[in-house]
Protein backbone atom coordinates (compact mmCIF):
# COMPACT_ATOMS: atom_id res chain seq x y z
CA UNK A 1 0.00 0.00 0.00
CA UNK A 2 1.45 3.34 -0.86
CA UNK A 3 1.55 6.07 1.59
CA UNK A 4 -0.80 9.32 1.08
CA UNK A 5 2.73 11.53 0.46
CA UNK A 6 3.63 9.55 -2.36
CA UNK A 7 0.13 8.84 -3.90
CA UNK A 8 -0.35 12.93 -4.30
CA UNK A 9 2.36 13.58 -7.10
CA UNK A 10 1.23 10.91 -9.06
CA UNK A 11 -2.22 12.18 -8.67
CA UNK A 12 -1.44 15.35 -9.61
CA UNK A 13 0.47 14.08 -12.64
CA UNK A 14 -1.85 12.46 -13.77
CA UNK A 15 -4.74 15.07 -13.58
CA UNK A 16 -2.80 17.17 -15.40
CA UNK A 17 -2.02 15.24 -18.17
CA UNK A 18 -5.89 14.24 -18.43
CA UNK A 19 -6.40 18.22 -18.74
CA UNK A 20 -4.15 18.62 -21.45
CA UNK A 21 -5.36 15.34 -23.39
CA UNK A 22 -8.74 17.61 -23.32
CA UNK A 23 -7.20 20.28 -24.26
CA UNK A 24 -5.73 19.03 -27.00
CA UNK A 25 -8.41 16.17 -28.11
CA UNK A 26 -11.79 18.64 -27.30
CA UNK A 27 -12.70 20.81 -30.73
CA UNK A 28 -12.30 24.23 -29.81
CA UNK A 29 -16.35 25.54 -29.55
CA UNK A 30 -16.23 22.20 -27.20
CA UNK A 31 -14.15 24.47 -24.97
CA UNK A 32 -16.29 27.47 -25.69
CA UNK A 33 -14.98 29.41 -28.33
CA UNK A 34 -17.89 29.27 -30.59
CA UNK A 35 -16.97 32.60 -32.64
CA UNK A 36 -18.18 33.29 -35.75
CA UNK A 37 -14.41 33.39 -36.96
CA UNK A 38 -13.89 29.37 -35.30
CA UNK A 39 -16.96 28.35 -37.36
CA UNK A 40 -15.55 29.56 -40.50
CA UNK A 41 -12.30 28.45 -39.97
CA UNK A 42 -14.23 24.74 -38.89
CA UNK A 43 -15.78 24.76 -42.43
CA UNK A 44 -13.20 25.90 -44.90
CA UNK A 45 -11.52 23.61 -47.42
CA UNK A 46 -8.11 23.05 -47.46
CA UNK A 47 -5.42 22.78 -50.55
CA UNK A 48 -4.87 19.15 -50.63
CA UNK A 49 -1.19 18.45 -50.25
CA UNK A 50 0.06 15.22 -51.78
CA UNK A 51 3.52 13.90 -50.88
CA UNK A 52 5.35 11.46 -53.04
CA UNK A 53 8.08 9.80 -51.87
CA UNK A 54 9.47 6.06 -50.94
CA UNK A 55 9.97 4.22 -48.20
CA UNK A 56 13.76 3.35 -47.25
CA UNK A 57 13.24 -0.49 -47.81
CA UNK A 58 11.53 -0.10 -51.68
CA UNK A 59 14.30 2.40 -52.58
CA UNK A 60 16.75 -0.71 -51.19
CA UNK A 61 14.55 -3.25 -53.52
CA UNK A 62 14.81 -1.11 -56.27
CA UNK A 63 18.77 -1.26 -56.15
CA UNK A 64 18.75 -4.70 -55.73
CA UNK A 65 16.15 -5.64 -58.94
CA UNK A 66 18.79 -3.15 -60.86
CA UNK A 67 21.54 -5.32 -59.56
CA UNK A 68 19.97 -8.19 -60.86
CA UNK A 69 19.17 -6.79 -63.88
CA UNK A 70 22.70 -6.18 -64.49
CA UNK A 71 23.84 -9.08 -63.54
CA UNK A 72 21.45 -11.34 -65.49
CA UNK A 73 22.99 -8.78 -68.91
CA UNK A 74 25.85 -9.05 -67.72
CA UNK A 75 25.69 -13.46 -67.87
CA UNK A 76 24.34 -13.15 -70.95
CA UNK A 77 26.68 -10.98 -72.92
CA UNK A 78 30.08 -12.56 -71.14
CA UNK A 79 31.29 -15.17 -73.76
CA UNK A 80 33.49 -16.78 -71.09
CA UNK A 81 32.05 -19.40 -68.86
CA UNK A 82 35.10 -18.45 -66.08
CA UNK A 83 34.03 -14.99 -65.69
CA UNK A 84 29.94 -16.33 -65.48
CA UNK A 85 28.57 -14.31 -61.80
CA UNK A 86 26.90 -17.02 -59.42
CA UNK A 87 24.73 -14.90 -56.69
CA UNK A 88 23.41 -16.72 -53.75
CA UNK A 89 22.12 -15.77 -50.19
CA UNK A 90 24.56 -16.82 -47.70
CA UNK A 91 23.23 -16.43 -43.73
CA UNK A 92 25.99 -16.10 -41.72
CA UNK A 93 26.02 -18.32 -38.03
CA UNK A 94 24.64 -16.19 -35.31
CA UNK A 95 22.26 -14.06 -37.77
CA UNK A 96 19.20 -14.28 -39.53
CA UNK A 97 19.62 -11.79 -42.23
CA UNK A 98 20.53 -12.61 -45.30
CA UNK A 99 23.12 -11.35 -47.51
CA UNK A 100 23.11 -11.83 -51.26
CA UNK A 101 27.11 -12.00 -52.94
CA UNK A 102 28.41 -12.79 -56.23
CA UNK A 103 30.96 -14.29 -57.42
CA UNK A 104 32.98 -15.20 -60.69
CA UNK A 105 32.89 -18.84 -62.27
CA UNK A 106 36.54 -19.66 -61.42
CA UNK A 107 36.76 -18.76 -57.91
CA UNK A 108 33.02 -20.82 -56.85
CA UNK A 109 34.82 -23.63 -58.38
CA UNK A 110 37.77 -23.31 -56.85
CA UNK A 111 36.08 -22.98 -53.45
CA UNK A 112 33.78 -26.41 -54.32
CA UNK A 113 37.25 -27.92 -55.34
CA UNK A 114 38.96 -26.84 -51.71
CA UNK A 115 35.30 -28.13 -50.22
CA UNK A 116 35.80 -31.66 -51.70
CA UNK A 117 39.58 -32.09 -51.79
CA UNK A 118 39.32 -31.12 -48.27
CA UNK A 119 36.45 -33.67 -47.06
CA UNK A 120 38.66 -36.54 -48.99
CA UNK A 121 41.96 -35.90 -47.47
CA UNK A 122 43.55 -34.68 -49.91
CA UNK A 123 45.94 -30.84 -50.78
CA UNK A 124 43.74 -28.07 -52.20
CA UNK A 125 44.78 -24.73 -53.54
CA UNK A 126 43.41 -22.02 -50.87
CA UNK A 127 40.71 -20.41 -53.33
CA UNK A 128 41.92 -17.15 -52.09
CA UNK A 129 45.28 -17.65 -54.22
CA UNK A 130 43.11 -18.11 -57.41
CA UNK A 131 41.52 -15.02 -56.47
CA UNK A 132 45.30 -13.23 -56.63
CA UNK A 133 46.07 -14.83 -59.40
CA UNK A 134 43.34 -14.17 -61.82
CA UNK A 135 41.26 -10.83 -60.36
CA UNK A 136 43.53 -8.76 -63.04
CA UNK A 137 41.93 -10.62 -65.81
CA UNK A 138 38.64 -10.76 -64.25
CA UNK A 139 38.36 -7.66 -63.94
CA UNK A 140 40.05 -6.68 -67.37
CA UNK A 141 37.32 -9.26 -68.65
CA UNK A 142 34.42 -7.72 -67.40
CA UNK A 143 35.63 -4.01 -68.17
CA UNK A 144 35.53 -4.92 -71.63
CA UNK A 145 32.21 -6.81 -71.83
CA UNK A 146 30.75 -3.56 -69.76
CA UNK A 147 32.25 -1.36 -72.04
CA UNK A 148 31.67 -2.72 -75.62
CA UNK A 149 27.61 -2.90 -74.46
CA UNK A 150 26.23 0.20 -73.59
CA UNK A 151 23.23 -1.05 -72.60
CA UNK A 152 25.40 -3.08 -69.57
CA UNK A 153 26.77 1.10 -68.74
CA UNK A 154 23.10 2.45 -68.52
CA UNK A 155 22.22 -0.25 -65.91
CA UNK A 156 25.24 0.31 -64.01
CA UNK A 157 24.50 4.19 -64.08
CA UNK A 158 20.68 3.53 -63.29
CA UNK A 159 21.77 1.35 -60.29
CA UNK A 160 24.51 4.05 -59.30
CA UNK A 161 22.11 6.55 -59.35
CA UNK A 162 19.28 4.75 -57.18
CA UNK A 163 22.21 4.23 -54.41
CA UNK A 164 23.21 7.57 -54.61
CA UNK A 165 18.97 8.66 -54.07
CA UNK A 166 19.09 5.94 -51.30
CA UNK A 167 22.46 7.29 -49.48
CA UNK A 168 21.32 10.63 -49.52
CA UNK A 169 17.12 10.07 -48.18
CA UNK A 170 18.61 8.29 -45.77
CA UNK A 171 20.75 10.06 -44.37
CA UNK A 172 18.31 13.10 -44.41
CA UNK A 173 16.03 10.44 -42.32
CA UNK A 174 18.28 9.35 -39.85
CA UNK A 175 19.54 13.17 -39.19
CA UNK A 176 19.42 13.26 -35.31
CA UNK A 177 18.59 9.61 -35.01
CA UNK A 178 19.80 6.14 -34.03
CA UNK A 179 16.91 4.12 -35.74
CA UNK A 180 14.46 5.01 -38.20
CA UNK A 181 11.47 2.52 -38.71
CA UNK A 182 9.57 2.95 -41.76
Amino acid sequence: MHSFSTMKPLHNALLLLALALMCVLMPPFALGANSAAMRAAATEELDEVTVLGKKLYQMRKEIIDAEKLFIAAYNELNTDSDYTLLCGANTPTGTHLASVSCTPAFLAQAQEEEASNLVGGYYAEDPQIVWLERRDDYRMHALEVINSHPELLRLLRNRQKLLEGFVKSRKERMKGRLVLFE
